[in-house]
């Protein structure tokens, strides 16, 4: 049976400091393969789950689906690990560097890179690499 991701928490590091020497996030969004709503950034999205080729080892990618709403805001934010922003309808401005980004283009983000996004409405799939850990 192959294994799938069924929940996983992304972290995200302050705007304004590097990533502690903890590496302990200063928020946290927790998706499963249900659509789920934050209120507080007006964005909603799921887990997309990819299977492993072998049954002891889970993906090693996250993936996201994720849709803003009107006046959709991620703040400046950075991660741990490889992004790769697919903006599959819409399209959003990433307000650190002022590049609007729209469909069927894609943002790369590398690690420790601060990024943010603002939208009246779009579509994306995010992906991280490495994996974050399943939940």
């Amino acid at each position: 049976q192959p294994v799938f991701q069924a929940g996983v928490t992304l972290a995200f590091h302050d705007a304004n400091s590097a990533t502690p020497p903890d590496g302990s996030p200063f928020s946290t969004f927790k998706f499963t393969t249900d659509w789920t709503y934050a209120e507080e950034c007006g964005i909603s999205g799921r887990l997309l789950t990819l299977p492993s080729l072998h049954p002891d080892h889970n993906p090693d990618v996250t993936m996201v689906m994720a849709r803003y709403h009107r006046g959709g805001f991620l703040a400046p934010h950075r991660h741990d690990r490889v992004e790769t922003i697919h903006i599959i309808s819409g399209s959003y401005v990433d307000t650190v560097t002022g590049q609007m980004y729209s469909d069927g283009e894609t943002q790369s983000v590398l690690p420790h890179q601060l990024h943010s996004q603002k939208s009246d409405e779009c579509v994306i799939l995010a992906t991280w690499r490495p994996a974050y850990p399943a939940v």
